[in-house]
């Protein structure tokens, strides 16, 4: 069904149609794929210290996310409010204002009860109507985290409510640049107030397996299903064993010989309803998680000067394509140099769970 598609309307490429529902360039993508594909090797250097740390001789696909050490620290709801607004306050007196909107006009719902729809979401609604967060609030440093992420996306639909209907969203591409930066705000400055090594560790063990879910394996995710596009467009129909080698090789790519895939993981590819519903939606994810990273080593360079640019980013909403709104910021995303700088502080978060491992 996609090739007649792409056949008919004369796209060159099979992810062409997706690269132009996201506004961005060919040459912006590949930019992004090849940094990413080319420093694989940050993400075996951490499974490798995993590995040490666990005590395993080997780690298999199914050790990938289990915990490093047991996550003991909690956090009331009020102590998330207080440390989420103040954090945003030091970064921007808007974002600190607009967050506590949040909280005092009680837009946010974060009670935990049965029959509560799962996961964590903020509902844009329309440019006339504030924004809506839901999840569920256990307390968890993890937990802290999912509300400063969802409080992010609401700022960003607050601050672009000044646009019409039709320019209030922002494209995929440029969805998550406020919830990550959000994100990454509030966890600078919680990992700050942990102590103990085992606790730091802990929390930042688990934002780098996130960040790797968000950038490598979406990376990964892509680079196979380009490839069996092109395939099918030489060979025709394809059968599963064709589908899980390419797996098995785009994923392997990933983890080296820091993780030992089992054979059932081949299969992997068949549970991923994005391939079928929406091909190519995959890079948006790594695209608008290493993007942010890249603006949070733009705003460590440029200091406050940063921040009055990223508030009118962020208010334009979907007003111009994601090229023109970054360049605003003087944001090159077909740069390869742009991306190399959010590498650097995801292997900087590796760098400091290395000099902690040893701590605990």
């Amino acid at each position: 069904d996609k090739k007649i598609n792409d056949t008919l309307l004369h796209y060159d490429r099979p992810e062409s149609n997706r690269h132009l529902d996201n506004e961005i360039s060919q040459k912006a993508v590949d930019a992004l794929v090849s940094v990413v594909t080319q420093r694989y090797t940050v993400v075996q250097d951490y499974y490798r210290l995993k590995r040490r740390i666990l005590g395993y001789k080997k780690i298999y696909d199914y050790d990938r996310y289990a915990p490093v050490l047991s996550d003991s620290k909690r956090f009331s709801y009020r102590a998330a409010q207080d440390m989420i607004v103040n954090s945003f306050s030091r970064f921007s007196p808007v974002f600190g204002k607009i967050a506590k909107e949040f909280f005092d006009k009680k837009w946010i719902d974060a009670e935990a009860r049965k029959g509560k729809r799962g996961g964590a979401f903020c509902q844009y609604v329309t440019p006339n109507l504030h924004p809506y967060i839901s999840m569920s609030f256990h307390g968890t440093p993890r937990d802290v985290m999912t509300l400063a992420h969802e409080l992010g996306h609401g700022i960003h639909a607050y601050l672009a409510r000044k646009n019409d209907y039709l320019t209030f969203d922002a494209p995929l591409t440029l969805a998550e640049t406020a919830s990550v930066f959000g994100e990454l705000l509030v966890f600078h400055n919680l990992i700050g107030s942990l102590e103990s090594p085992r606790e730091r560790l802990s929390l930042l063990a688990s934002k780098i397996e996130d960040v790797f879910s968000t950038v490598f394996r979406q990376v990964a995710m892509f680079t196979f299903e380009r490839r069996i596009h092109f395939l099918f467009r030489e060979k025709g129909e394809l059968d599963a064993a064709t589908y899980s080698r390419v797996w098995r090789e785009t994923q392997q790519a990933v983890f080296g010989s820091s993780v030992t895939l089992t054979p059932g993981y081949d299969l992997w590819w068949s549970y991923i309803s994005h391939f079928v519903h929406t091909p190519f939606y995959v890079y948006a994810y790594a695209f608008g998680q290493l993007l942010t990273f890249s603006l949070w080593k733009k705003y460590e360079k440029e200091g406050r000067g940063f921040v009055g640019k990223f508030v009118s980013f962020l208010s334009a909403g979907g007003s111009e394509s994601p090229t023109k709104l970054l360049g605003r910021l003087g944001v090159d995303v077909e740069d390869k140099r742009f991306w190399e700088h959010g590498i650097e502080v995801i292997k900087n978060m590796v760098g400091e769970a290395k000099a902690l491992a040893p701590k605990i």
